[in-house]
């Protein structure tokens, strides 16, 4: 068990110098995400993974609060539109006979008119 501290150690003190530029990058620019700083790394000429920029980020409890996927709420409803069908049933849906009101959305069949020569 001793080789697995002593790998431990040597990993920690590697990385040693790109937590300190991370931390030094997640000062002058807290919004941004692991992404933008593995990049930005990147482009300063330090060759590291992303797993690993993630991760020293999460270690030292730099993630960006500032874009949360609860305080934003996404909705796809536009309103109302299209033709309304007529109520045919005047809205009676309970009945005694079993089968005799069944009822679908039938707006998204296609129907066609077929010619003489059977084409559609």
């Amino acid at each position: 068990m001793y080789w697995e501290a002593k790998l431990l150690i040597s990993k920690n003190n590697e990385f040693d110098d790109v937590e300190k530029q991370i931390i030094a990058i997640k000062e002058k620019c807290s919004n941004w995400g692991y992404r933008t700083v593995h990049a930005y790394l990147r482009k300063e000429g330090t060759l590291i993974n992303h797993k690993r920029t993630r991760r020293i980020i999460q270690d030292h409890g730099l993630q960006a609060s500032c874009f949360s996927h609860k305080s934003c709420k996404f909705s796809t409803y536009k309103g109302t539109f299209g033709k309304v069908a007529p109520n045919r049933m005047r809205r009676r849906f309970e009945t005694n006979i079993p089968h005799q009101k069944i009822v679908t959305d039938t707006s998204q069949f296609i129907y066609f008119e077929i010619d003489d020569k059977g084409r559609k």
